[in-house]
């Protein structure tokens, strides 16, 4: 005879009575929870298969109630446990706590349990019909410029997907009922062209004498970076974190394996080979100790130093105390935004608009494009399933993303079977 009895529990979607013994659920169905016949068909099920009965006369013991927070405060207890180290990345975190702020800011008093479908659909359209500001501040921490921008389509699509996981994780901590997850689930993303959302053009891949013409007004550090990027076709955090421990020189090809990547928390591990192209362009960074990041802003800095006219009579140590030891996703992009600025004459102003690149006659990239352009070039020469290995894609509908299809073997199969 079991000496702890399972407890009678309410299973409020159903609005029935449930034990949960030896890893499962019993369902007292056909009885509303807490009425007589419910509780007899507990008493039933603690006989049959407890080898005894409890007292009619002895109170049963409930669950104990769901807590009923706010809504702000459930945002507190989400972030500081998404904070606690391995949980998420700094970059992942950002995005969550930006939904979170929006979503106190208009509904931070409300009770987390009251919050259904119709205030998420809310949410969602505020987030595609309203300006947002985002402000830039200097080592001070004074604001030095502001910029108002809108939210894609997409990335309010993947910002609600943030917000039901804080639910998810609420519902695991029995914070919230399940009925509260259900619902918000019922509430889809913005669909292409039915919204206010702003729309973006799909991410194309770059050619190389597009790139080209960028390496001179970039600093050699972050030229060796685009270059490493092109042979390998690496995410841009990959290559911004790269050490010389990572990388195995003692066969050939050269074996880079990450510590840090973009599925590394799914428990995949993800390995890049560098043929010859990419060794020739990393060899001069491996002569630092095993652990230091190979390419560093800081070797940016003092270039500039050296060849700027107007800096070669300050000392760099002031400005160096406070550079990271590595590039980020975005310092690295604003450094090769920075280099396709300088190619125009006179050099385009900041705040950088895709509409003055394009008035000046240049084409906007973005780091990323250049991870497209070797996937498209493996898939035209060796097929998906080559380009997938290459990428280090789990799954061919990720590769697809990058590739895009080829439409000139189409045509041409149309033109010989069609």
């Amino acid at each position: 005879m079991s000496k702890v009895l399972p407890t009678y529990s309410h299973f409020k979607p159903r609005n029935i009575g449930y034990v949960f013994w030896r890893g499962k659920r019993f369902y007292f169905n056909g009885a509303p929870f807490g009425s007589e016949a419910s509780l007899k068909l507990y008493h039933d099920f603690i006989r049959i298969n407890c080898g005894t009965k409890r007292d009619k006369a002895s109170p049963v013991l409930i669950a104990k109630p769901l807590r009923d927070v706010t809504l702000a405060k459930l945002a507190d207890m989400y972030l500081e446990h998404m904070s606690e180290p391995g949980r998420l990345e700094k970059g992942e975190l950002d995005k969550h706590r930006r939904i979170l702020e929006i979503a106190v800011e208009r509904y931070g008093t409300l009770l987390a349990s009251e919050f259904g479908p119709v205030y998420l659909a809310d949410l969602r359209d505020y987030l595609a019909s309203n300006e947002f500001i985002r402000q830039f501040r200097n080592r001070k921490g004074k604001v030095t410029r502001t910029m108002r921008y809108r939210l894609t389509r997409t990335t309010i699509n993947h910002q609600l997907g943030n917000f039901k996981r804080v639910f998810k994780w609420a519902v695991s901590r029995e914070i919230i009922s399940p009925d509260r997850l259900t619902a918000l689930a019922t509430v889809g993303g913005l669909r292409y062209q039915k919204s206010e959302a702003r729309e973006t053009a799909p991410r194309l891949p770059v050619d190389w004498a597009t790139v080209q013409k960028v390496l001179p007004h970039v600093t050699p550090v972050v030229a060796d970076m685009i270059r490493f990027q092109w042979h390998t076709g690496c995410r841009p955090q990959n290559v911004c974190t790269i050490r010389p421990c990572e990388v195995d020189t003692s066969q050939e090809p050269w074996v880079w394996t990450p510590t840090h990547h973009k599925a590394k928390y799914r428990g995949h591990d993800l390995v890049i080979f560098l043929g010859p192209a990419a060794q020739a362009v990393l060899k001069p960074y491996l002569d630092r100790p095993s652990k230091q990041y190979c390419f560093s802003p800081k070797e940016s800095v003092a270039h500039r130093y050296k060849t700027d006219q107007p800096r070669k009579n300050r000392k760099p140590k002031s400005d160096l105390k406070h550079i990271r030891d590595h590039y980020t996703t975005d310092t690295y992009h604003q450094a090769v935004t920075h280099g396709i600025a300088q190619q125009a004459t006179p050099r385009i102003d900041q705040p950088y608009r895709v509409a003055k690149f394009r008035a000046a006659g240049l084409i906007y990239w973005t780091p990323h494009q250049l991870r497209h352009a070797k996937a498209q070039m493996i898939r035209d020469q060796f097929g998906l399933e080559a380009a997938q290995a290459v990428l280090g894609h789990s799954s061919l509908t990720a590769t697809q993303i990058y590739a895009k299809k080829r439409l000139d073997l189409a045509k041409e199969l149309a033109a010989k079977c069609g």
